[in-house]
Order: C-alpha cells, then sequence, then structure tokens
C-alpha cells in the first residue's frame, strides 16, 4: 500500500535508527490503526511510534491509510507547547509508523487513577490552564478557520514528568471554515467501538455528528470534573451506555455531590480554585451550545488570576527508566516484537541514561535568568524595553518615502503593550549618530529587573545586511555588539531580540507552483489547503556534552546581580530576524504596512503568552511563505514570494508569560527629542501622537 503521501509531509527516519525493548512499559496502548509503542533514538532519545500493519485485508488497510493521512496532514501543521508534535515517519517492509513526541508522564486518565486527593489545587489548575490553551490554539488557528478536536477526554491528555500538558490523538479533527465542515477522517460518527468517548461528547454532536467549537467546551467541562473530583465522569452508573447517552442528552450530568464533598474540605486559595473550576465546569457542561463560553472565555477566566504559582519539579528518578545492559533490545523493525526477534543492543540507551543523569545536576544548579534548562526567567518585576526605529524619510535623493511604515510602527507598539512590556518606544527618521546615541543610552542603563531586550528597524535595507538612517548607512552588528555581555552585563545571559524590516537585495523570488512541487494527492483541496509545517526535531538543550557545565554556576555578577556560568560566549543569547531571505526584496504596502510585519504582530499578540517563541516565528514563516503574493501596478513585481529568515542564538526556550500587574501602566512614547538619557524612567517618558499614513493598495519593496 502506498505510504509515499504521507512520508512526502514529514522528515523520513530508517527504522533500523530506532530500538525498543520487550518490557511491558513500552507498550503505551493501542489505537485505531494499531499499536503506540515506546522507543529510542540516538538523537531524538524517547519517542512515540504509532504503528500501522500493511499486511491483511487490503481494504481496512487502505482506509487507515487515508485516515491518518489525513490526521497527519493536520497534526503536523500544530504547533504548540501544549500539543503532541509529530517528528517524522518510519518504514519498513509490512509496516509504517508515525513518530511523535513522547509524553514521559502517561496520561491524565491515569494520573487521575494513581493520584486520588494527592494533587495539589495549583496543580489543578495548572493543567486546565494548559488544556484551555490548547483548545484556545485550536479553535483560532487561523482567521475563517477553526480546528475541532472532536475527542478531548482524560486518555488524550498527555503529561511530562515537568506537568507540562500535551493534547493527542488528532483522528478525529475537524476543520471547520465558516459555516462549512470539513471531516479529516472518513466518518465524523462518534465510533461505536470507543465507547468511553461517548460519555465525553456533547448532546448535539452524539445526535447530529456535526462537530464545532463547543462540542470541545462540553468535553472539557467533563475534564474539568474529573480534574476536581479525581473521579471519573458518571462514576457508579451501572445504566447500558446507549440509555446513559439518552439519560446524557436529557440533562444528566455527572454527581455534583462529589464536587461538594470536595469543598468542605478546602479553604483559602484552594476553595477559591475549586469555586473556579467548578463555576466554569457547569459553564462547559451547558445543555445549549449557545450557552457555553468559548475557547478565548474560558482561557480568559482561568488566567484571570495571574500566574497559578505552581513550580514544575525537576527531572528526578521518577523518569522513565531507561533499560540497562541486560534488557532485551531490539532495533524497530517491527511494531509489534516477539521474543525470538529481541537482540542485545542496549549500550546506546545506557549513554542516554548517564546523559539524563547529568541534565538532573545540572537543573538543580540553574542561575536564575533561567526558569529551568531550557526556558528563560521571564517573571524579573519587568518585562524590559522595546525600541523602534522607523524610517520614512531619506536625505538620499534615490530613496523614496516609505509609506505605510508607521502603521508598522504603531502594530509593534500595540504588540508591545500585549505582551506586557512597560517601556516602548519609536523613534522616527533618525540620523545614524542619533541611532546610535539612542541605543549606547539603552545598553549603559541597569537591565537588572527586565526579562529581555527587544529592537525593531523599520528601514530601507541593501545586499551585505547594509540598512539606511535618514543621512547614511549602518550595519545592524554595529548595534548588536552594544548588548554584549562584557558591554551590557545586566542583560548577560537574557535574551536580546532584533526584528529588522528591509530588503536584503535586489532579487525577486518567482516562487514555484504546487503541482510543479508534488504529485496529485488523494486529500481533498478543501481538507489540506496548505502543505502542513515541517515538524520539529531539534531540541532543546537534549545534551550536555561539556563536562564542566555546570561548574562555578553559583558565581555571582556584581554589577548586575546575576549569577552566571563561568564563561558565556559574547554572541549568545541573541535573535535576530529578517523579514525576508539574504539578497531579496522585502515587501511592504502603502496602506497596510509590511506584510512581515504584520504576521509577526498577529502572531505574538494571538500566541505571545501561551506558546514558545521559536514556534511562533516558524509559524510566521509559514503564513507569509504561504498566503501572500506581491500586487504591484507593475507586472513585473507582482505575483511575488517572500519568506523570513531567523538567526537564533539563544540558549533557551522564551515565552512572554503574563504578568500578573496591569499592562495599562505601560510607556508608549512616540517621540525624537533631545532628552536626558541617564536612565531608562527619563528616556521613555514623552508621549506624542501618530499620524495616517497616505492610503493606497499598491505593494512597495524596501
Amino acid at each position: 500500500m502506498d505510504t509515499n503521501t504521507i512520508s512526502s509531509k514529514l522528515i523520513q527516519y530508517d527504522a533500523k535508527e530506532f530500538s525498543t525493548s520487550s518490557d511491558a512499559t513500552d507498550y503505551l496502548g493501542c489505537g485505531g490503526f494499531g499499536a503506540v509503542r515506546r522507543c529510542y533514538h540516538e538523537r531524538l532519545k524517547f519517542v512515540a511510534a504509532k504503528c500501522i500493519s500493511l499486511t491483511g485485508d487490503k481494504d481496512k488497510i487502505q482506509k487507515n491509510i487515508t485516515n491518518i493521512q489525513r490526521e497527519t496532514s493536520i497534526h503536523a501543521r500544530l504547533i504548540h507547547p501544549n500539543i503532541i508534535t509529530i517528528l517524522g515517519c518510519a518504514s519498513w517492509n509490512n509496516e509504517f509508523s508515525i513518530i511523535l513526541e513522547y509524553a514521559d508522564g502517561g496520561n491524565l486518565s491515569t494520573y487521575i487513577k494513581k493520584n486520588k486527593g494527592k494533587t495539589s489545587w495549583k496543580l489543578r489548575l495548572h493543567f486546565s490552564r494548559q488544556i484551555a490553551s490548547a483548545l484556545l490554539y485550536l479553535h483560532n488557528y487561523e482567521k475563517g478557520k477553526v480546528f475541532c478536536h472532536g475527542d478531548l477526554k482524560p486518555e488524550n491528555i498527555l503529561l511530562t514528568f515537568n506537568w507540562v500538558v500535551k493534547l493527542s490523538d488528532f483522528g478525529a479533527v475537524n476543520i471547520i471554515r465558516g459555516s462549512r465542515v470539513v471531516p479529516t477522517c472518513a466518518s465524523i460518527d462518534v465510533p461505536r467501538t470507543r465507547q468511553c468517548t461517548e460519555l465525553y461528547v456533547s448532546p448535539e454532536f452524539y445526535k447530529h455528528g456535526v462537530p464545532n467549537p463547543a462540542s470541545d467546551i462540553y468535553s472539557f467541562g467533563m475534564v474539568l470534573y474529573e480534574i476536581i473530583t479525581m473521579l471519573p465522569i458518571f462514576n457508579g452508573y451501572q445504566l447500558p451506555l446507549d440509555i446513559m447517552m439518552v439519560h446524557v442528552c436529557s440533562g444528566l450530568r455527572p454527581e455534583q455531590e462529589h464536587v461538594n464533598n470536595v469543598s468542605t474540605k478546602l479553604s483559602g486559595e484552594d476553595l477559591s480554585i475549586l469555586i473556579l473550576l467548578k463555576d466554569l465546569m457547569i459553564k462547559c457542561w451547558d445543555g445549549n451550545a449557545s450557552n457555553r463560553p468559548s475557547a478565548n472565555m474560558v482561557f480568559q477566566q482561568l488566567n484571570e488570576g495571574g500566574d497559578d504559582g505552581f513550580i514544575a519539579p525537576t527531572i528526578t528518578s521518577a523518569s522513565p527508566t531507561i533499560p540497562n545492559s541486560k534488557s532485551n533490545l531490539a532495533h524497530f523493525s517491527a511494531p509489534f516484537m516477539t521474543s525470538n526477534q529481541l537482540t542485545d543492543t542496549g549500550e546506546n540507551l545506557i549513554e542516554g541514561q548517564k546523559k539524563e543523569t547529568e541534565k538532573t545536576e545540572v537543573m538543580s544548579h540553574l542561575p536564575p535568568v533561567y526558569l529551568s534548562m531550557f526556558q528563560y526567567n521571564m517573571n524579573h518585576p519587568n518585562r524590559g524595553v522595546f525600541i523602534i526605529f522607523n524610517q520614512e524619510h531619506f536625505t538620499m535623493k534615490d530613496m523614496e518615502v516609505r509609506h505605510g511604515s508607521k502603521k508598522d510602527a504603531i502594530n509593534l507598539e500595540y504588540t508591545a503593550k500585549m505582551l506586557d512590556f512597560e517601556f516602548v518606544r519609536t523613534f522616527h527618521n533618525c540620523t545614524k549618530e542619533k541611532i546610535m546615541t539612542w541605543m549606547t543610552a539603552i545598553a549603559q542603563a541597569d537591565h537588572t529587573d527586565y526579562d529581555c531586550l527587544v529592537c525593531c528597524v523599520l528601514t530601507n535595507g541593501d545586499k551585505d545586511d547594509v540598512l539606511y538612517a535618514s543621512d547614511g548607512s549602518f550595519k545592524l552588528t554595529e548595534l548588536t555588539k552594544l548588548f554584549r555581555p562584557d558591554i551590557c552585563r545586566s542583560l548577560a545571559g537574557k535574551p536580546k531580540l532584533f526584528f529588522v524590516q528591509a530588503c536584503r537585495g535586489n532579487q525577486l523570488d518567482n516562487g514555484l507552483k504546487p503541482e510543479l512541487l508534488e504529485s496529485e494527492t488523494e486529500l481533498h483541496h478543501d481538507e489540506v489547503s496548505d502543505d502542513p509545517f515541517k515538524s520539529f526535531t531539534a531540541r532543546f538543550g537534549t545534551k550536555t556534552s561539556d563536562e564542566h557545565t555546570h561548574a562555578n554556576l553559583n558565581k555571582v555578577d556584581e554589577q548586575s546581580n546575576v549569577m552566571l556560568r563561568d564563561t558565556i560566549p559574547l554572541e549568545s543569547d541573541f535573535l535576530i530576524v529578517h523579514s525576508t531571505a539574504p539578497g531579496y526584496y522585502s515587501w511592504r504596502n502603502m496602506s497596510n504596512g509590511s506584510i512581515f510585519i504584520q504576521n509577526l504582530c498577529d502572531a505574538l499578540q494571538r500566541w505571545g503568552s501561551t506558546m514558545e517563541l521559536m514556534q511562533i516565528l516558524t509559524n510566521v514563516n509559514y503564513m507569509t511563505a504561504h498566503h501572500f503574493e506581491s500586487s504591484t501596478a507593475d507586472v513585473h513585481f507582482t505575483g511575488k514570494k517572500q519568506i523570513p529568515s531567523i538567526t537564533s542564538r539563544l540558549t533557551a526556550a522564551l515565552c512572554f508569560t503574563r504578568k500578573q500587574k496591569s499592562t495599562s501602566t505601560a510607556e508608549i512614547v512616540d517621540s525624537e527629542s533631545e532628552e536626558d538619557m541617564s536612565d531608562l524612567a527619563k528616556i521613555f517618558h514623552e508621549r506624542t501622537s501618530h499620524d495616517e499614513p497616505p492610503p493606497t493598495t499598491h505593494d512597495h519593496v524596501d
């Protein structure tokens, strides 16, 4: 059977690169298409392999391939910290497997069974918020396009050992475009063989088989009940399932007496969390779909109280057991291993165990600029400085006015406020000297209490990454070097982000039509209208290659009062994002601003507080590459493409988690006046009004 259509969309691995064991713990379960097993890969480490047998009844096999093809095409596009990631695929003679991120903490259903009465209320709120974050992402995937999960239940909510929720199993996902439903599976009816699922589906979905976002919200209400009570829904009922569902459609809900029993034992903050979750639970499982809150409302209500205060534990001995040299291991030549197929090949896993131990030791001694080994600390008292240089007018005769750029600046200012930046400053039409003066002053300021720095440059550009001030050229490195740790000590180890909207040459990207890239697919255009994202395989910090990595971590820098490693690279912790690839034009609309800044701001506003930054930027790349073509009065400049370029020297994951204080205090300043630059408070004290850019509909190049 042909699996090439699936393989062409994913990174392909050789099946021999994967090892599995005869241990029953490596059997993770059985899905609709076959077994799911835990496997080991030298680079990816532990993964989950969703296996499909290609032998037996041909019609059944073809149906399985078609369904998993549709599921994979959707799942590969979903990039969110609370959604399980597709890493690739592997195939051999009689089997095919989708390689997935492995969640080492099991699923929520198993967790509830093992931890009755042992789970803190902060952790319960932590779980609820992350599930809501995943639903918020699915229900707001794109303008006019909503993804309905269709099978939200504790078994499909996976956990890591650091208590990160990972939503999984997208076999029942449906796309809603406007009022039109596009199923991704062969039938949108709830499978009768999966009886546990039916108790979680909404009455209208059960009766009519038509999904909608409110169906997911209903299921979320059922999940909240289990999180609150640590009991299965409808615990103790003995009715046949079909009769049970008739009662559910008539208004039957899980017994609230269990919720009330829990509340009598609580007080203070724990009781407040219970009341919040109970109130939301009742709203979510309302029998009338129109009365249920949206995913946006659910997420907002769960996050109104600010940070849940939950601190994830470090990796401990409870981590997945890596087989020792005596374990029976085999190259992953088949998903269903038999004893005579197993050989002793466990040495590579022992090495993996050593590296996990090293990682545990390092994580217990992390400096405060990191929340964990893989995440920047974004919980300083203030978010930081957000600088915008908007160059519209130039003294050089051959450079036209950059109409529309002020719209970009306004958009960036609003985005900065959404991300809780306190000091937001826009400088217009600066000379090179003034740009260097301002940036030097900011570099000399004290950033000890700040999370990060952001600098945006909106201007004309040329090849070799030349940028233009109002009176001449300069290079971005002249700005970035001011914030190296040997010069700006208070930003050492903190992220410094630079976004550049400018041309990088005069080449035009003509693109390549999809029909020239791949053969005709069996998927309907409405089911998969765009090529899915390439799945992420790079992992943050999975190795500690230097035995001295965790040495001298307690050394304190006296200027910044931040503990640093013994030595950090001068060029580390920088992220530089250009609007286009080297050598190419970058496009700007004279009314709406540049396509890159539009997409960047839209993505940051939607996902900045819930998604890791590199995942957001990959989304920006996707939107720019697949949803933009230039439109100009000159036919030779029409229909051209653009792809942003990301250069990351970040050393950890970055997410703009919400600050507890109000964002209304942000100082947004639009000025070029001369001021005392002795401290940031003075640099950011002015306010002036914006004027509107002249209206036009054409795209121009920078």
